[in-house]
């Protein structure tokens, strides 16, 4: 035994002198992408290959908290389809597109008592970062590990803003929660005294029930205003998800939005969740407003084949203007299917295919089918 113990001893020993940190945690995730617009391209058929790597350092000051910090660089582009839409975006494609490597994640979670759970976002802040989206299977965030596109993953609503800022979820019980925020945007190159209560934000409000751990039903709610950019473009600069005719109808906007998101799962390897959301968009460099609406229902098949594949059927419509003049004021659908398979723990394959049909709203438009295999590496 005392040899035993002696060895143990050593080994111990042997990994504090070696190990990373003793507060942070280091995971990385490294994407590679064979994808292709194989009709409906505004640039033709061209087939590429596009990387995104990144690095999260994870570090605990009290075990209750988490504070991240995250290092991005790839090559990924956007595939140009007609008139600029933003349909069909993929999730790897939020990265920055020089290969330099930049700091894109700044976020701290921190409990507030034993009800109230905290986050703060310094850079690059989304609600979906700590309010429950009700999409238990699809939903990575803007990760490579399920869904293919930013649509098939969560509803829109979650992407009306982002930037810094902060917010709680607040816990009724094990089954009731209700999760506030607000979230400022960039102020660069805005008018005078746009400070952090004044410039572009998004207010959020939601209230989440899970009955049971195999349901869940939503119903959320956000103001934002909008003075440069989309409305669905995670405090970004550009279009993110749905039509340029539902992202940018005015120069300047203040919006209110509604959505609703539930789940249900009929088995360990079945379920099946949706989402309808309805966005009201008020012009405030003249007079008239627009309606806009995005919904889906989606098919998720956990441990499909063997444990940890996942097949997933996404039928819906992205954000898209009602009413808007003609020709391009038709109903564009998204249509998605994929099939990841786990090849080891660390390493998965996902092959899929992305259909969008009258892009941008247009009928004229050719419907664009996208193809896509995408390898993602984590540890």
């Amino acid at each position: 035994m005392r040899g035993r113990v002696d060895t143990l001893e050593s080994h111990t020993a042997e990994l504090e002198a070696n190990q990373f940190s003793i507060t942070t945690k280091l995971s990385a995730e490294a994407i590679f992408v064979i994808t292709n617009a194989f009709q409906g391209s505004a640039n033709g058929n061209n087939t590429v290959l596009q990387d995104r790597i990144r690095l999260v350092f994870q570090t605990s000051f009290t075990g209750k908290d988490t504070l991240n910090t995250r290092l991005s660089t790839g090559n990924t582009t956007i595939l140009q389809l007609p008139h600029g839409t933003a349909e069909g975006l993929q999730t790897f494609n939020l990265a920055p597109s020089n290969n330099k490597l930049s700091l894109d994640w700044l976020s701290y979670y921190f409990p507030i008592g034993k009800k109230i759970d905290a986050y703060i976002g310094a850079v690059n802040g989304v609600f979906f970062d700590f309010v429950p989206t009700l999409s238990p299977y699809l939903d990575s965030a803007t990760g490579g590990g399920r869904a293919l596109t930013e649509f098939a993953s969560s509803s829109p609503i979650y992407r009306i803003g982002g930037g810094a800022g902060g917010g709680i979820n607040y816990r009724f019980s094990n089954k009731l929660v209700l999760s506030l925020g607000y979230l400022a945007g960039d102020h660069a190159n805005q008018e005078p005294d746009s400070g952090f209560f004044h410039g572009q934000y998004s207010a959020f409000g939601q209230l989440a029930w899970n009955p049971n751990k195999n349901s869940g039903i939503g119903l959320t709610y956000v103001n934002a205003y909008q003075n440069r950019g989309a409305i669905f473009d995670l405090g970004s600069s550009f279009t993110l998800i749905g039509t340029d005719q539902a992202n940018t109808p005015f120069q300047r906007t203040i919006t209110n939005s509604y959505g609703i998101e539930a789940f249900y799962k009929f088995s360990p390897r079945f379920a099946v969740n949706g989402f309808f959301g309805y966005t009201n968009a008020k012009n405030l460099t003249g007079s008239g407003s627009a309606d806009i609406w995005y919904y889906a229902l989606e098919l998720a098949f956990p441990d499909l084949g063997k444990q940890g594949n996942l097949g997933g059927i996404v039928l819906g419509a992205e954000p898209y203007r009602g009413g808007n003049p003609a020709p391009a004021n038709d109903l564009s659908l998204h249509v998605e299917g994929f099939y990841k398979y786990t090849l080891t723990d660390n390493i998965a394959i996902t092959p899929g295919v992305i259909w969008i049909t009258a892009p941008g709203q247009n009928e004229n438009n050719q419907d664009a089918v996208i193809g896509t295999i995408r390898t993602t590496f984590t540890f």
